[in-house]
C-alpha cells in the first residue's frame, strides 16, 4: 500500500459483492439521507468511494469526537515513546505550576486513565465543552472544575477530559498534539495539510476541532483495523491498539476515544451529526461516512447493516460488469446533481430585491440579511456585525458553495451554499449549509406588509428560533 494514497480495486476482487453496494445507495436515497461522503474499504484495498455535490475527494469535514479517537492513538505514541510513563500517572503532576481550585484528594488521584475512559469524576458534561474555547484560561477553568464523584466510579461523557489530555501531551512532549500528531500520525500516512482547532494557551482541541478529507480518515480507520501498521511499518503498538478497542468498564461501551459494538462486532470513531470511521476486523473492513443525518444515524446504520452484510463473502468474486458499470455511473452521478426549473418568480421577489433587512438579536448572531434576485437566479447576503458573506442561493436545487473567510459564530474559514424555493407568494423556503461541518438549517422566510419573520431550525438538534425581521 502506497503511503501517500490508497489503492483501489474492484469489490468483486475482495469479495464483495457490487449488487449489495448498489443495494445499500437505494436505500440511502430511499431513507433520504442527508450523506456526504461514504468510503468502503476491504483487506486494505478501497472498494468503493461515494461523494455527494457538493463534496468531494478533496473536501475537508469537521470529523467533531472522531477527534478523541485519534488523540487516543497519540497517547499510545507518546507511551511507546516515553514520554508519558503509564496510564496511571497523575493528571494534575503534569501541572504543578497551576494553584488549582478544590484540589482534595479525589483530584488528586485523577489518572491519564481516568481521562481517556471519561471517569475523571469532574463535575464536568459535554454541555461544557464551549468552555474550552471561551474561557479567557480554559485549561485553568477546566483543572478548577470541582469533583463529583470519585475518579474511576462512574462513565460521565464529557469532551474536557480529552482537552486535558491535549495538553498533557503538549507538557510532556514539549509540542501541541497537533504538531505531535503531524510528525508521528499524519506524516507517515501521507496526511496533509491538517486543520486541527488550537483553544486557549494555544491547547489543541483533542475533542474535535479537526477537519479532514475521507481517504485520510479512512487511512487512521485503516490503521487501527491493522494494528497499527501502515505500508509495512508499525506506527502505533499493536498492544495499544488492542487495549484502546476493548472496553474498558462494564458500564460503558467504550475503551479509549473508541465506541465497541458487539452487536455487530465492531469498532469505531463516531463524532456529532453522523461522522464515523468503523472498523469490522472479522471481515476485515473498514466503513467511513462523513454526513449530516443527525437523529437519523440508526436508519444510516440500518441501512448499512441490511445492504452489506449479505454482500460480503470469503474469497473473490466472479466481475459481475453490469452491476460494476452501474455503481460507478451512480457515484459519478451524485456528483453532478441534475438542476430543477427554476419557476416564475412571486411579485414580492422583485419588490424586496437588494433591500437589506435587520434582524433582532438571535443564537445564529446575524444582524441582517439581503436577498437579490435577477434572471432567474438569486444570491443571499448574510451580516454578522463587521462580518458579510454572499452566498448563491439555489434556485435550481443545485448548491453551490463559497468560502466564507468569517462570519461571526456561523462560519470560519469554512465553505457555505444555500438552497431556496418559493413556497407561495409570501413565503421564501431555504436551506442553508455549513459544507465543511456536519450543521444546515431549515429557514423560513415569511413576508408581512412592513416587516418580515424569519424562522430556522437546526436540522441536527432541533432546536427552533423566530426572530423579526425589518427593512
Amino acid at each position: 500500500m502506497r503511503a501517500h494514497d490508497w489503492s483501489t480495486t474492484t469489490p468483486e476482487a475482495q469479495g464483495v459483492d457490487p449488487d449489495g453496494l448498489n443495494d445499500l445507495l437505494d436505500l440511502i436515497g430511499a431513507h433520504r439521507l442527508n450523506m456526504h461522503s461514504l468510503l468502503i474499504a476491504r483487506h486494505g484495498h478501497l472498494i468503493m468511494e461515494a461523494y455527494w455535490h457538493p463534496y468531494h475527494v478533496d473536501s475537508r469535514h469537521d470529523v467533531r469526537s472522531i477527534a478523541k479517537g485519534i488523540t487516543a492513538l497519540l497517547v499510545g505514541v507518546a507511551l511507546h515513546e516515553r514520554h508519558l510513563p503509564d496510564l496511571d500517572q497523575r493528571v494534575l503532576g503534569f501541572f504543578v505550576d497551576r494553584v488549582i481550585a478544590d484540589r482534595d484528594t479525589r483530584k488528586e488521584a485523577i489518572t491519564l486513565r481516568h481521562l481517556l475512559t471519561m471517569t475523571s469524576g469532574l463535575a464536568l458534561t459535554d454541555a461544557d465543552t464551549e468552555h474550552c474555547l471561551t474561557e479567557a484560561d480554559a485549561l485553568q477553568w477546566v483543572l478548577d472544575a470541582p469533583m463529583a464523584a470519585e475518579p474511576g466510579a462512574e462513565f460521565v461523557y464529557s469532551s474536557s477530559n480529552y482537552y486535558l489530555l491535549s495538553a498533557v501531551i503538549q507538557r510532556a512532549t514539549g509540542r501541541s498534539l497537533d504538531d505531535y500528531a503531524s510528525t508521528k500520525l499524519f506524516a507517515p500516512l501521507g496526511i496533509e495539510p491538517v486543520r486541527w482547532q488550537a483553544g486557549q494557551q494555544a491547547i489543541t482541541l483533542g475533542w474535535g476541532g479537526l477537519w479532514l478529507a475521507s481517504r485520510d480518515l479512512a487511512k487512521i480507520g485503516q490503521l487501527v483495523l491493522a494494528r497499527g501498521r501502515w505500508a509495512g511499518a508499525q506506527i502505533v503498538p499493536e498492544t495499544w491498539i488492542d487495549t484502546m478497542t476493548s472496553v474498558q468498564r462494564p458500564d460503558a461501551s467504550y475503551g479509549f476515544g473508541w465506541w465497541i459494538e458487539p452487536e455487530r462486532g465492531t469498532v469505531a470513531m463516531t463524532g456529532y451529526g453522523g461522522q464515523f470511521a468503523r472498523i469490522w476486523p472479522q471481515h476485515d473492513l473498514l466503513i467511513v461516512v462523513t454526513s449530516g443525518v443527525g437523529q437519523s444515524l440508526p436508519a444510516l446504520d440500518n441501512v448499512i447493516d441490511t445492504a452489506l452484510r449479505p454482500a460480503l463473502h470469503t474469497g473473490p468474486l466472479a466481475e459481475k460488469p453490469r452491476s460494476a458499470e452501474r455503481l460507478t455511473e451512480r457515484i459519478a452521478a451524485l456528483g453532478r446533481p441534475q438542476p430543477h426549473p427554476v419557476p416564475d418568480l412571486p411579485e414580492i421577489a422583485h419588490r424586496i430585491s437588494g433591500r437589506r433587512w435587520r434582524l433582532d438579536s438571535n443564537s445564529l448572531g446575524l444582524t441582517a440579511i439581503t436577498l437579490r434576485f435577477e434572471y432567474g437566479s438569486a444570491v443571499l447576503t448574510l451580516e454578522s456585525g463587521e462580518d458579510r458573506a454572499t452566498i448563491p442561493l439555489a434556485l435550481d436545487g443545485v448548491l453551490r458553495d463559497v468560502l466564507v473567510e468569517r462570519l461571526g459564530p456561523l462560519a470560519n474559514q469554512d465553505r457555505m451554499a444555500a438552497t431556496g424555493s418559493w413556497r407561495d407568494e409570501q413565503t421564501l423556503d431555504m436551506c442553508w449549509y455549513s459544507v465543511n461541518n456536519p450543521e444546515y438549517w431549515n429557514v423560513e422566510l415569511a413576508f408581512e406588509e412592513t416587516r418580515a419573520c424569519l424562522r430556522w431550525k437546526d436540522a441536527l438538534s432541533g432546536y427552533k428560533e423566530t426572530v423579526v425581521v425589518q427593512p
